[in-house]
């Protein structure tokens, strides 16, 4: 399911570069409407955090875990990010100093900046992070019957009043914090009600599933992308988590299992990615009506190619040598205990 979140997320930026009859806006509202994926990320997040760390007991290997996992991808991405950005301004960027200071800091998406000039959809990372460090805090208030229908109540009012004052899901710069906190607690409570279709049949699974990701698509080709998309979003984690129904079959196929674990190389890199495009396009000379197709066709591919080798050669050994530093050091620290 990640990867076709990260997948759409792309369609939704890589769209800006289709004009006229090649714009998808003219035929569908879904392609203007696939930011909201960046939700159902956040759901998936708070759901997959809580199965694996649910019973934690030591925060601190919990918290080297999760900044293994993001952020030497985040620090590299935000660099090459950096550097493009600067040679395609001439070296003339204001504010570039501040936001390269809160982006290494995984902090730009807390509200500091109205607008991002490096790698933009990075803000949801430094919401996930932030998410990371209250999870506790919402894993505490998840932990009876009573307290869960009590933080729903919560989540209902903050989505609820995001949709009475007209900002919905569009908050991504000045109060993303409002957007992502919301949508990784609902994902912990997800994980707390998972049981509720253990004994639904199979073919029941499959119609539920079906039903509400029609919904969805259908509320989003009308434009109709609210806060209340977060609901079939919750309702399509907890409909796929046993891998059952034909949904759930099909995201655990060969390709899309294999996108998903490219997801979050494709979601970094496709900004970086199109930059580096821009700056070389204009050396090809290509023109013509379809160019656009063929530049957009170029970014996917290298996006793709790019997450893959930085997923094997990258991420997956930095993510282990940082996760065995912590190992060493607490080897060392039961050895000097026990001195």
């Amino acid at each position: 399911m990640r990867g076709i979140a990260a997948l759409m997320v792309v369609l939704y930026h890589y769209r800006q570069n289709l004009t006229g009859n090649l714009n998808p806006d003219l035929y569908s509202g879904i392609a203007a409407s696939s930011h909201v994926f960046v939700d159902l990320f956040f759901v998936l997040s708070g759901f997959i955090i809580a199965m694996v760390y649910g019973g934690a007991q030591d925060w601190g290997s919990y918290i080297r875990n999760r900044i293994a996992r993001i952020y030497p991808l985040h620090f590299v991405t935000t660099i090459v990010s950096l550097l493009i950005v600067v040679a395609l301004k001439g070296g003339r960027v204001p504010d570039v100093a501040p936001q390269a200071v809160t982006h290494l800091l995984m902090v730009h998406g807390w509200g500091f900046h109205s607008a991002y000039i490096l790698n933009y959809p990075s803000w949801s990372i430094s919401v996930e992070f932030a998410a990371y460090l209250v999870f506790p805090l919402i894993l505490w208030a998840s932990r009876s019957p009573l307290s869960r229908l009590i933080l729903l109540g919560v989540i209902v009012t903050v989505y609820g009043g995001l949709q009475w004052y007209g900002l919905g899901l569009e908050l991504h710069e000045r109060w993303p914090l409002a957007r992502g906190i919301p949508g990784f607690a609902l994902g912990v409570l997800v994980f707390r009600w998972r049981s509720a279709t253990q004994n639904w049949p199979d073919a029941g699974i499959t119609g539920v599933q079906m039903a509400t990701a029609s919904a969805m698509l259908c509320l989003m080709h009308y434009s109709l992308k609210g806060t209340y998309l977060v609901l079939p979003m919750a309702l399509l984690v907890i409909l796929t988590w046993e891998d059952r129904g034909i949904l759930a079959r099909f995201l655990g196929s060969t390709i899309p299992h294999y996108v998903g674990v490219l997801s979050y190389g494709i979601y970094l890199w496709h900004i970086p990615v199109r930059y580096l495009w821009y700056y070389a396009w204009p050396q090809l000379g290509i023109n013509g009506e379809y160019a656009a197709v063929l530049f957009v066709g170029l970014c996917i591919v290298s996006t793709v190619i790019a997450a893959a080798m930085s997923y094997a050669f990258f991420e997956r050994p930095a993510r282990r040598w940082i996760r065995d530093r912590g190992i060493q050091r607490r080897a060392k620290g039961s050895e000097l205990s026990d001195a």
